[in-house]
């Protein structure tokens, strides 16, 4: 699926696709199949792919879930995605990693909580996409973890720890 001219992403990577033009942290880009998340999943082929300029990474669903919100919003209007994807994050869970302002949380971050660099990469992002545009309005999350959660003992507690990070969000 290629780009859509109304639909961007904040950059996290040193280029915009693998042999793609420049870019850097929180730079607005064209939103690819494969988004720039905490993981990239740019080094990732499928193993029938033969052009790994145009045939990278995984396909996550921001593009897609981009394409069907664009008949409800205005045609002068875009959608600017933060990509804060972990494969294999949970709760009580995976290792925190690390945040900097400059990089965002470190390709490790594996653990969600309001006290994480998982957190602090969201909420740091979002902010960053709101600034860049005094028009930019937050619409919402479209969020996807949870089943490595399930492997814990502390399970049943990622309702509790979800929502308690909801409330934390809406209050920034």
């Amino acid at each position: 699926m290629p780009p859509h001219s109304r639909i961007k992403q904040l950059a996290r990577f040193a280029h915009t696709h693998p042999g793609g033009p420049p870019c850097h942290f929180n730079d607005i880009i064209p939103l690819t199949h494969c988004p720039h998340d905490v993981q990239d999943m740019q080094g990732y082929h499928h193993p029938l792919a033969t052009n790994h300029q145009t045939q990278y990474g995984t396909v996550g669903q921001a593009l897609h879930i981009a394409r069907k919100l664009l008949p409800f919003i205005p045609d002068n209007a875009g959608i600017l995605i933060v990509p804060c994807c972990r494969g294999g994050s949970a709760f009580t869970a995976g290792s925190e990693g690390t945040y900097s302002e400059r990089h965002g949380a470190s390709h490790d971050a594996c653990r969600w909580g309001t006290d994480t660099p998982l957190y602090q990469d969201l909420v740091s992002r979002t902010r960053a996409a709101l600034a860049k545009n005094p028009q930019n309005k937050f619409l919402g999350v479209c969020w996807m973890q949870g089943e490595f959660d399930l492997m814990t003992s502390d399970y049943a507690s990622h309702p509790q720890h979800f929502n308690h990070m909801v409330e934390a969000f809406r209050r920034i």
